[in-house]
């Protein structure tokens, strides 16, 4: 199972029944929602990661390669700030 993957079942299984499947999609998704908010931010010590809250969704671009439009190429599900993590590149994303 992939990132876009995982999430399209947590939701689904959350009772979300219009998750799209695909990373670039649920990204635009969370954006037609009107419930978006973008961080710059590239490490958690930047004050638009202190508002960041388990099941926020996360998005990057850059992992690879990709045609898609937005090219949104990973997701995930922030759970805490732990430890140095840091992204390598793209975006982090707040839903």
């Amino acid at each position: 199972m992939d990132c876009s993957g995982f999430i399209y079942y947590v939701l689904t299984q959350a009772g979300i029944s219009d998750v799209p499947r695909d990373a670039s999609e649920q990204y635009v998704w969370v954006r037609k929602a009107n419930n978006f908010r973008a961080v710059i931010s590239r490490g958690l010590d930047g004050f638009e990661t202190d508002e960041l809250k388990p099941g926020d969704l996360l998005f990057w671009s850059g992992t690879y390669q990709t045609e898609h439009d937005p090219p949104v190429t990973h997701t995930m599900i922030y759970l805490a700030a732990k430890g140095n993590w840091k992204p390598r590149n793209g975006w982090l994303i707040r839903w």
